[in-house]
């Protein structure tokens, strides 16, 4: 995972906010497509993917520890 600089990570941080204060002022494609988020492309789809794998090998992980 890419933590990117401070200043990417502003960028970001201020799309998010943007995307929540929008609410559903429009369809939710064009409101993440609004804040960087173009979920039409494989890529994006992709490593959304690939984090939730990461995420639930992570949880199997910790899962294991307290049997």
């Amino acid at each position: 995972m890419n933590t990117g600089t401070a200043a990417e990570r502003a960028a970001v941080t201020e799309r998010y906010l943007n995307l929540l204060k929008s609410g559903g002022s429009d369809y939710p494609m064009d409101l993440l497509k609004k804040a960087g988020v173009d979920l039409t492309l494989r890529t994006t789809v992709q490593s959304v993917v690939d984090q939730m794998d990461e995420l639930v090998s992570l949880l199997e992980t910790e899962a294991a520890k307290i049997k």
